[in-house]
């Protein structure tokens, strides 16, 4: 019983949680002021890209949409999402030589899949 006094009669400590919580905050959005630029650099050289590839399908008669869904390692990605892992695929410019699906990071597959799961 005189522990529970003994608590009860202490002043209650200022909450640690939420100054932690504000100075991890504070942490997270300095760091974000500081990789703005660099974020806005990368959006834009992303854009560019997308901008010279469907520059380049348009001129050359075609959607970029199709483009970009049946080139490059589009046919991968969605081979994974579809199958999941393990196919090995023969090269056509190389004879004997075998490509494996293995190389390619599960997020990308995964969002497809999640994706298309919701819009087909």
């Amino acid at each position: 019983m005189s522990t529970d006094t003994a608590a009860s009669t202490r002043a209650p400590e200022p909450p640690r949680r939420q100054a932690e919580r504000r100075r991890v905050l504070g942490r997270v959005g300095a760091s974000l002021g500081r990789a703005w630029v660099a974020l806005a650099v990368y959006a834009t050289v992303r854009a560019a890209g997308i901008f010279c590839v469907a520059l380049g399908s348009w001129r050359a008669g075609k959607h970029p949409r199709t483009q970009l869904g049946h080139y490059w390692d589009s046919l991968w990605y969605v081979a994974i999402a579809q199958h999941g892992y393990g196919t090995n695929r023969p090269s056509v410019s190389h004879p004997g030589l075998t490509f494996s699906d293995l190389a390619f990071f599960p997020l990308y597959p995964a969002l497809i899949r999640a994706v298309t799961g919701v819009v087909p």
